[in-house]
């Protein structure tokens, strides 16, 4: 028996077993241990404090990861309004049901964290500021499908929902949350369903037809273009990456207006918009600019940049508008411009592409103009001076 080799190998084979398994365990609580370590970490670099610990460690989590893969994030700040003289605090159960009604509406990359203050939501969608209010829509209709705290689904009541878009609003969890905070902060005040955090202020924008224009929810105005353009062409060639503008706008427009009237030519814009929106990618950057113009920004080369505006151009050609039931053929001038032919801050990138919207125009309109230095010189000449670019 003692001698029984059977019995040794057992014992053996116990052994490596129990030696494999503490290895295992051994090896599972170190990494547990050390990403607990690491998210400290990043929320004391991140200066994480105050309110909404939760949601904004989710932030620096999501900016990490979508810095290695060049996507965008954007944040919804999302809050239920009491009716009035509604008492107490929802319970845990309809805060989790309402949790997981939202989530089921999202990607499983995107994440739902619980606000501290009263019953809200921040919501992060990575690559998703292109169709931003149809996701507040669906999110909405889920919201309402689940059970409702007593006192809250009113017309009194409804969401509030700040909306802050990375690189736009900020490359850093700081940045985002207070950009976020602040929209979220202006549609409790003004009463809005939703705020961008780059869009007009909500004073400035009117819901009648003569103001229309500003009233295209996912696009910046030229106001706030600047600052917009000057973060996404840092967040870029930080990384070395080349950036492109875009310029175009509608050739003739003004005849459209004054043929169809001030509200078909509002309609036109807006669809215009939407067509380029889907015509670019997610991360993209889309902008108004000089009124019924329009600016893209891409993390490409120029000449890729070129090949996409006569790609976009010959997609205008085979769309039909239909604004009020008018169908209309629209052509359109782009000018395009990007590194390395421009280099410098966000206003060059602009005049670039300006001069070469001006070329593409002066050449007959309907077609597609990558900036070249020489557009300089003859712009010297007409303008008669040096100080142009």
């Amino acid at each position: 028996m003692e001698n029984d080799p059977n019995m040794f190998m057992v014992v053996l084979l116990f052994l490596l077993v129990s030696g494999l398994a503490f290895v295992v365990i051994a090896l599972a609580t170190s990494f547990l241990r050390f990403q607990m370590m690491t998210e400290s970490t990043a929320a004391d670099e991140a200066g994480i404090e105050g309110d909404d610990k939760a949601l904004k460690l989710e932030l620096v989590r999501k900016l990490t990861g979508i810095k290695r893969r060049r996507a965008s994030l954007t944040l919804l700040m999302m809050r239920v309004v009491p009716a009035a003289g509604a008492t107490g605090e929802p319970s845990e159960s309809i805060r989790t049901e309402f949790r997981d009604a939202l989530q089921r509406e999202l990607r499983n990359e995107d994440t739902v964290s619980r606000l501290d203050k009263g019953f809200g939501w921040g919501v992060l969608l990575v690559d998703a500021n292109r169709d931003v209010s149809a996701i507040i829509k669906r999110l909405d209709d889920a919201a309402r499908d689940a059970q409702w705290p007593e006192g809250y689904q009113t017309p009194e009541g409804g969401w509030r929902i700040g909306v802050a878009r990375s690189p736009e609003d900020g490359a850093t969890a700081a940045d985002l949350y207070a950009a976020g905070k602040r929209a979220l902060d202006e549609a409790m005040e003004q009463g809005k369903v939703h705020v961008f955090a780059s869009a007009p202020a909500a004073s400035d924008v009117q819901d009648g037809p003569e103001d229309s224009r500003e009233h295209m929810d996912a696009i910046m105005d030229e106001r706030h273009l600047i600052p917009a353009l000057r973060k996404y062409i840092a967040l870029y060639r930080k990384e070395d990456i080349p950036v492109t503008v875009i310029m175009t706008d509608i050739d003739h427009f003004d005849r459209y207006n004054n043929h169809y009237g001030r509200e078909t030519g509002d309609a036109i814009l807006r669809d215009f918009a939407a067509f380029l929106e889907k015509e670019i990618r997610e991360e993209d950057l889309l902008a108004r600019c000089d009124g019924d113009g329009f600016i893209m920004a891409m993390g490409i080369a120029p000449d890729i940049g070129e090949q996409v505006a006569s790609r976009i151009h010959a997609a205008l050609r085979r769309h039909v508008f239909d604004p009020d039931r008018k169908k209309l053929k629209l052509t359109a001038s782009f000018g395009i411009a990007g590194y390395p032919d421009v280099v410098g801050n966000a206003s060059r990138y602009l005049d670039a592409a300006d001069h070469a919207l001006r070329t593409a125009k002066a050449r007959g309109r309907n077609t597609c103009v990558r900036f070249t230095t020489d557009m300089l010189t003859a712009a010297v000449r007409s303008q008669g001076t040096k100080d142009v670019f």
